[in-house]
């Protein structure tokens, strides 16, 4: 492991803060994206020839896990599993949990480091809302007129509570991540407006 073990040690040395330019309006701070993270490595890791692959894989018992694998030229390699956690077990939570995964995987398997604010795991996870402490959280209601694939403002519009709105937040940061400047702000502006509502603010 001599080799891994020098590569890393002087990739470490070069890696920058990772810079933060995900927001949760819920919250209201900033975070890291997997983008932030692989940005911030790729150059280092392959100056070093280091690289990082990560892949799905099911435990002995069932349970989800990302294996996280750091691998040298030399074919020296160390590897981790983080647990992909998912509310739900349709195609979208998955995606996001595995989105997650991937991002705290890569960051301990490097060492990596973001800004103070970095929460996105929002304290592991401790969500429920303070005027819903008992209330599970549900999905939305669909909207009426039989609509099978409503907006996300019209989803926003339509959550009961906070902890359904944070639900509805967390199965679609990926694609308001991935949205324009412009069309993003406006709808963390809808999430931000709907949560005063709920939150009796407004």
């Amino acid at each position: 492991m001599k080799n891994l073990a020098t590569a890393l040690i002087a990739a470490q040395a070069e890696f920058r803060t990772v810079p933060q330019s995900g927001s949760n309006p819920f919250h209201k701070s900033k975070y890291s994206t997997l983008k932030d993270c692989w940005d911030t490595a790729r150059p280092v890791l392959a100056k070093h020839g280091l690289c990082v692959l990560q892949f799905p894989d099911v435990m002995g018992d069932g349970n989800y896990v990302l294996k996280t694998v750091v691998m040298h030229e030399s074919g020296e390699s160390m590897e981790g599993y983080q647990p992909v956690l998912s509310t739900k077990q349709d195609a979208q939570s998955m995606g996001s949990a595995l989105t997650y995964a991937r991002r705290y995987g890569l960051c301990a398997a490097l060492g990596l480091v973001s800004g103070d604010e970095d929460d996105d795991g929002n304290a592991a996870s401790q969500v429920k809302s303070r005027s819903t402490p008992s209330k599970g959280v549900t999905a939305p209601p669909k909207p009426p007129g039989g609509a099978t694939n409503p907006s996300i403002e019209e989803q926003v519009n339509a959550v009961p509570h906070l902890g359904a709105l944070q639900s509805l937040y967390e199965s679609h940061k990926d694609k308001i991540e991935a949205m324009a400047e412009a069309d993003k702000t406006k709808i963390i502006s809808v999430f931000t407006k709907r949560k005063a509502q709920l939150s009796g603010k407004d």
